[in-house]
């Protein structure tokens, strides 16, 4: 029996991808391919989600959530970022790839189209085809900045909304603060919704502070903020995260979550407020190794031909054109081969070809060790052109 026809368009759009997350990784190759956190989940988090157990927490809650979870989260984002959500426009979802999904199919008409830029995280263009509408890819400039004369090209009259991720998977670049701000006039003059994926926010180096779209209060009806627990709390595995926006556009939101998308299960919701309103030194530290590798990746990078990439800012992601005349899922094989597993660049876009995605979530002697592999893939490129063969 075969699938619909929209499922398999969804599918025939990014081989590459639905290929990467089906490889099982073979012993002995180092994995920098996964954005999965290689950190336990910080043991008052899950403590608080055995206390829950253990209270009898196990049972239904009530539809909208956790009130006092609903509530954790408005008043942090207000704390941090000084946005002014309420708790009817808050849903919580089972991960931020949920908030997504049920965002487009909510919001978005056949006939709409959507900017999505490239490189990003593919499931934005899966999920705006899923709604019926159409992905217009927009690229960044060379220095992964964004490109405002390609972004006021791609508007027209159809165009419904702005996909972003800040910072960005797979660039590891975050917006500054002039780039929002372009965004967030951009959205007034064509009346746009801002659809902002800000899982990473948490994750920034060399004093960079996060800009949250949220925070704007001349687009808080028109922008819909998603985030997650998965990568600041390395909860990956929970499956929690969460929607904010204004109650006008959660309403229609909330009829496809509690016609599909389900809740967030009882405990993991009580394990959630422990991670916003326990100690964040978890985090700090957390983010302090994943700098620790930056630096270290950088530094071998400095003596690397053949593979250059704009130094990264936020997120644990590094994104490089490389040399040579293999496509981009040829040099991942290549690599792969060669005992280091990495993302092809054309899973984030079209515009990905001649780059690679390296994730640095694993232990840093395997970060070093896979950064080492790498380098001498390159030099073996550059030494040996029948290798390429």
């Amino acid at each position: 029996m075969q699938p619909s026809e929209l499922i398999q368009r969804v599918a025939n759009e990014n081989p590459e991808r639905h290929k990467s997350q089906g490889r099982r990784i073979d012993p002995g190759v180092i994995p920098l391919d996964k954005g999965d956190p290689d950190f336990a989940t910080p043991q008052h988090i899950c403590e608080a989600a055995y206390e829950a157990m253990m209270q009898g927490y196990t049972h239904y809650i009530p539809d909208a959530g956790d009130k006092e979870l609903i509530q954790t989260i408005c008043d942090c984002l207000k704390e941090d970022y000084n946005c002014g959500y309420e708790p009817k426009g808050i849903l919580l979802t089972p991960g931020g790839s949920t908030g997504i999904f049920i965002t487009c199919l909510a919001l978005l008409s056949p006939g709409d189209e959507v900017v999505v830029f490239s490189p990003t995280f593919a499931a934005y263009a899966h999920c705006v085809t899923l709604a019926g509408a159409a992905p217009v890819r927009v690229p960044y400039l060379e220095d992964y900045s964004l490109d405002r004369d390609s972004l006021k090209a791609a508007i027209t009259p159809r165009t419904k909304a702005i996909i972003l991720c800040n910072p960005n998977n797979p660039m590891g670049k975050a917006l500054r603060r002039d780039e929002v701000e372009f965004l967030v006039d951009t959205a007034e003059r064509h009346d746009l919704i801002l659809v902002s994926d800000e899982v990473y926010r948490k994750i920034y180096y060399d004093g960079i502070e996060h800009v949250c779209l949220g925070s704007y209060p001349e687009v808080k009806d028109r922008v819909v903020l998603i985030d997650s627990f998965s990568k600041s709390y390395a909860m990956t595995g929970w499956r929690i995260g969460y929607v904010a926006t204004s109650p006008e556009l959660a309403r229609p939101l909330n009829v496809l979550r509690k016609a599909g998308a389900g809740s967030v299960n009882a405990p993991t919701q009580r394990a959630a407020i422990a991670a916003l309103r326990g100690p964040q030194d978890c985090v700090r530290e957390m983010v302090a190794e994943y700098d620790r590798r930056r630096r270290s990746i950088l530094k071998i990078l400095e003596g690397v031909q053949g593979f250059r990439c704009v130094k990264p800012d936020s997120a644990f992601y590094f994104y490089g054109r490389y040399d040579g005349n293999m496509s981009s899922a040829q040099m991942a094989d290549f690599l792969y081969d060669r005992g280091v597993a990495v993302r092809s660049g054309t899973e984030y876009g079209t515009n990905g070809e001649g780059f690679i995605r390296l994730a640095y979530c694993v232990s840093y002697q395997e970060v070093v060790e896979g950064i080492k592999r790498l380098a001498a893939a390159f030099e073996e490129l550059r030494t040996c052109p029948e290798a390429r063969a």
